[in-house]
């Protein structure tokens, strides 16, 4: 099956494909820096910024206003003692911090 899929891609890239690929990749490069609420890209590494010795991690959150206002209205009920508000909030973070993980995964040893 491997065989198969390897002939398969190398048909496709011959054909214009290899076009494709070059177009993705000049994107990639030209906007590495950015963050885009249209690609899907939520979390990168910003290498070399000229301002600072050490390397970052950005974190874009995106929110609709109502996941905002549950969030935040959790956040005061939990402050003041509302314990299933604080599961809430706790388990809001449990994902952030999943994706945080994930995010710096590719720099792990």
């Amino acid at each position: 099956m491997s065989d198969d899929l390897d002939a398969l891609w190398d048909e496709w890239l011959s054909e214009g494909g290899s076009l494709i690929e070059k177009e993705i990749e000049e994107e990639i490069v030209k906007n590495w820096q950015e963050f885009s609420l249209l690609d899907g890209t939520h979390a990168k590494w910003v290498f070399n910024r000229d301002d600072e010795d050490e390397d970052v991690l950005g974190i874009l959150l995106v929110f609709s206003a109502d996941e905002i206002a549950d969030l935040m209205s959790a956040w005061d009920d939990a402050r003041d003692g509302d314990m299933t508000a604080g599961s809430y909030v706790a388990n809001w973070l449990s994902h952030f911090f999943h994706f945080v993980d994930g995010a710096c995964d590719p720099f792990t040893d």
